[in-house]
């Protein structure tokens, strides 16, 4: 890993800012601490960055989106922390799924949350889809 761009204890004070606004209680902030501890490291490597005036969380991809001529179309993607359910839902919908599948939920969220189309999400690689997941769950 390369020298960090913002020091951990910054890092981390970012996004327990976000988690507050989003009013993340503590219980689940604790079941996810993997996922937080992910979060605020690519936070500290300026992968992540908080916008705490917009209160979103942009993320740069590590291997960008790209179309069939393999043109990126997205390197990043920026989540806003308000979803409702109607948004949700209609993302949701768009994905044949049992309500418990996990993947499809955290695809739903992302899509709802980005504004993204969710079948361009289906493009996603895996470690780029495990950074999303670590920050949507705490939407979910």
């Amino acid at each position: 890993m390369g020298k960090s761009k913002v020091d951990r204890k910054t890092a981390a004070q970012e996004f327990e800012q976000w988690l507050d606004y989003n009013k993340i209680r503590a219980k689940k902030r604790l079941e996810n601490e993997n996922s937080s501890d992910l979060v605020v490291e690519l936070i500290q490597d300026g992968s992540v960055i908080v916008d705490l005036e917009k209160k979103s969380i942009k993320y740069t991809l590590a291997h960008p989106i790209t179309d069939k001529s393999g043109a990126a179309i997205y390197q990043d993607i920026e989540i806003k922390s308000r979803v409702t359910l109607a948004q949700f839902s209609q993302e949701l919908s768009q994905i044949s799924v049992k309500l418990d599948d996990g993947i499809s939920r955290v695809t739903a969220m992302v899509a709802a949350s980005s504004g993204l189309n969710v079948n361009l999400l289906t493009g996603l690689d895996m470690a780029d889809f495990e950074t999303l997941q670590a920050i949507v769950i705490f939407l979910l």
